[in-house]
């Protein structure tokens, strides 16, 4: 049995149709990469191509030549004299087809090594679940073969723009946003937030973000949305048990104690009940990297849709840089947000604010405190910082003031579609529940 072809051919055919026809070459210079090639030496030429396309020269015969010999590649440069000069007859003209031949041949091979790999791997790791290996494996080969999104026209998309106005013009349209559950939130941000936005939620530990984050999931549930929850530092058991609290105004000792009385019992068996209802899944996987979630998220929205993702929280991605903290973190935020924009989604991910909020009087966050805050500002498209009196109060930090007592301030450090500010809301810590300051206490469960 012969060989699969690896391309050699349609690599030869398309730098001699660039060759002959050097103008041609703008039109596929942003398609086909060099990486692509199979043959090391047609690589170097079409670097060389790529070198004189950047200082708008036409890659041509004498040009690629001259390029090739400031490399000091010489070998490479007797092979495109072969090139120009045997083309079997042939005058190929037809650069894109040729170029789409050389992306086909790239891509059977990256599926074929790929394929490799996933054997290799899952024989040499037996416990390795193969599920998400060959989501893994093939995400990647989707990014390798440059299955990527590229420039879209106007043309493209006007249709579906007049009929938005259409609908507005007739008043039916509404546009699509997951709502944090705390109103006067939303309206700060325009509604609620919108699909492939990434908002970071940023606090010191212990401040409520949690509470916060878990509460916008259970409002989710509530409207029968689904939502994916990430926690990277709490149990699921006890992220229900927090649920439970919020839905129902119990303290959370209450739900935790020995021995529970049966009125209590029965409402939280109704409260479980309603639960279960809900379209609300948690994975507590420990150091889960961006990638996994990446996986699970897309699995979990073909399997129940999704309306939003939340991770709790950035610092606990199992994701490793061997450039440091700074670059790691950087690299998560990154992944983050393309995950919001690849699933169409919005995206909550709970960040630590630093030390140095403490040492301000009064401690009220600003967005420098955000650990690693250059790579989670650029990249968010909304900044709430969580900020608690009452917090620093317990830590002889600040003052008593009645006046701030029980409250909290969801300060809008930045938002790409909006102006900065604050809304104060109420918190109980029992619950762990916040509410808005013109909303009715949620009566507990006698």
């Amino acid at each position: 049995m012969s060989e699969p072809d690896s391309g050699q051919r349609a690599e030869q055919l398309f730098l001699g149709a660039v060759l002959y026809r050097p103008d041609a070459f703008f039109d596929v210079a942003d398609t086909l990469t060099p990486e692509m090639f199979g043959i090391m030496d047609h690589r170097r030429i079409y670097e060389a191509m790529h070198a004189c396309h950047d200082r708008r020269q036409r890659p041509d015969y004498l040009a690629v030549s001259e390029e090739l010999a400031s490399r000091k590649i010489e070998y490479a440069a007797t092979i495109l004299s072969e090139i120009s000069l045997s083309t079997d007859g042939e005058f190929p003209t037809d650069v894109d087809g040729y170029a789409q031949r050389v992306i086909h041949h790239y891509r059977r091979r990256t599926v074929l090594n790929a394929s490799t790999e996933l054997i290799r791997r899952l024989s040499n790791d037996p416990d390795t679940d193969p599920v998400t290996l060959a989501q893994t494996i093939l995400t990647n080969v989707t990014t390798l073969a440059g299955e990527e999104g590229g420039p879209v026209l106007y043309a493209d998309v006007m249709d579906a723009m007049q009929e938005r106005l259409t609908l507005q013009v007739q008043g039916r349209w509404e546009e699509r946003l997951f709502r944090t559950g705390l109103h006067e939130v939303d309206a700060k941000i325009g509604g609620g937030l919108r699909d492939s936005e990434l908002c970071i939620l940023a606090g010191r530990p212990g401040s409520g973000k949690t509470a916060l984050a878990l509460q916008m999931v259970q409002n989710g549930g509530r409207r029968n949305e689904p939502v994916l929850m990430f926690s990277g530092e709490m149990s699921m058991k006890s992220l229900v048990e927090r649920g439970m609290a919020e839905m129902t105004g119990l303290p959370m000792s209450v739900i935790r104690k020995k021995v529970l009385p049966r009125d209590q019992y029965d409402a939280l068996m109704r409260i479980t009940e309603a639960m279960k209802g809900m379209p609300v899944a948690i994975d507590d996987t420990a150091a889960i990297t961006t990638e996994k979630m990446l996986h699970r998220a897309a699995r979990f929205q073909r399997q129940h849709g999704l309306r939003a993702i939340v991770f709790d929280y950035v610092e606990l991605a199992g994701n490793t840089n061997k450039g440091g903290e700074v670059q790691r973190v950087g690299e998560i935020s990154r992944d983050l947000k393309r995950i919001a924009m690849e699933l169409d989604v919005p995206f909550v991910a709970l960040a630590q604010l630093n030390r140095n909020v403490e040492q301000r009087t009064p401690p009220i966050p600003r967005m420098s405190d955000l650990r690693m805050s250059g790579s989670l500002e650029q990249d968010a498209d909304i900044v709430l910082l969580l900020f608690r009196a009452d917090y620093y109060v317990k830590q002889d930090m600040i003052p008593y003031d009645p006046a701030k007592a029980g409250l909290a301030d969801i300060i809008i450090g930045k938002q790409r579609n909006g102006p900065d500010g604050k809304v104060t809301v109420r918190f109980d810590e029992a619950s762990m529940r916040f509410t808005d300051l013109d909303e009715p206490a949620l009566s507990q469960i006698a």
